[in-house]
């Protein structure tokens, strides 16, 4: 009967305990969705919260990073400019040098069209010889470095002997033309005797001969000092001759007792003995 009896016991303690967790079940199980709205809700507020400080940061970030960059650019170009100052110095450099070297070039051109050009016209075949050899050395540098045969900045050796090549070709082209048509002097002569001046040195090398087969060359002579002479001179095979005839001078003298005047000649011979003659001679070549 005892035995029983705890049987009993243990069937209804086991019975009600049952019964106390089936209700604790329930209820729990009835408050549990409010809870765990309040929860997710409270999450998503929080993770707004965070997004939003998350989005602040990434923009101020995004703000630093541009900042950051600009920086580099403004500093960058300045290493570039720093790098590249060597080259701009360099071209600098190039600049003057190739300026130096056109002036030098004008000079020279300059120079040649004293000495080789014609006046009076622009179109003669002297000045568009000049003005030819001039330009064809002033382009040939850029010319060659369009073509690809010169490269960089600096002046070429082209460049350099542009002057030089350009007097040379002008030297050789034109030298041996004769420039200038009139060529004069002052010869020492004493009467009777006729003095020679072989004018070689004063007619160009490739002039000369033809210089030296004309005979119709016009010479003017002219006395100075006033003396009685009556000058003459001529070319011949290259050759000026230059002389001077002495003259009668006609002197009124007082007039006699019949109030007439009589005419005294006085000889030349009385006069110096030697005359400077001044002597001009023209060539014929060129304008003047």
């Amino acid at each position: 009967m005892a035995e029983r009896s705890e049987t009993t016991d243990l069937i209804t303690a086991v019975s009600n305990a049952l019964r106390s967790n089936g209700s604790a079940d329930r209820q729990s199980a009835s408050s549990a969705p409010f809870t765990n709205e309040r929860g997710l809700s409270a999450a998503i507020e929080r993770q707004r919260k965070e997004l939003q400080a998350l989005r602040r940061s990434h923009e101020d970030l995004t703000k630093k990073v541009e900042a950051l960059e600009k920086r580099s650019k403004s500093l960058l170009g300045v290493l570039d400019q720093l790098n590249e100052l060597p080259q701009q110095r360099q071209a600098l450099q190039s600049q003057v040098s190739s300026a130096r070297i056109q002036q030098v070039a004008g000079v020279v051109g300059n120079v040649q069209a004293a000495a080789f050009g014609d006046a009076g016209s622009i179109f003669t075949r002297n000045n568009l010889f000049l003005a030819g050899n001039q330009l064809f050395w002033i382009f040939l540098d850029p010319v060659l470095r369009r073509l690809g045969v010169i490269s960089g900045t600096s002046p070429s050796v082209i460049t350099w002997l542009a002057p030089v090549g350009s007097l040379v070709t002008g030297q050789l082209a034109l030298a041996n033309q004769q420039h200038v048509r009139f060529i004069s002097g002052v010869a020492t002569v004493t009467p009777p005797k006729v003095t020679f001046d072989v004018l070689r040195d004063r007619v160009a090398d490739g002039f000369y001969k033809e210089f030296q087969r004309r005979t119709d060359i016009p010479v003017t002579a002219v006395v100075l000092d006033n003396a009685p002479f009556v000058p003459f001179a001529e070319v011949r095979e290259g050759v000026l001759r230059v002389g001077a005839t002495p003259i009668d001078i006609p002197v009124p003298s007082p007039p006699d007792d019949d109030g007439d005047v009589v005419v005294v000649s006085l000889k030349a011979a009385s006069g110096p003995t030697t005359v400077r003659v001044a002597w001009v001679v023209d060539t014929g070549a060129g304008r003047g």
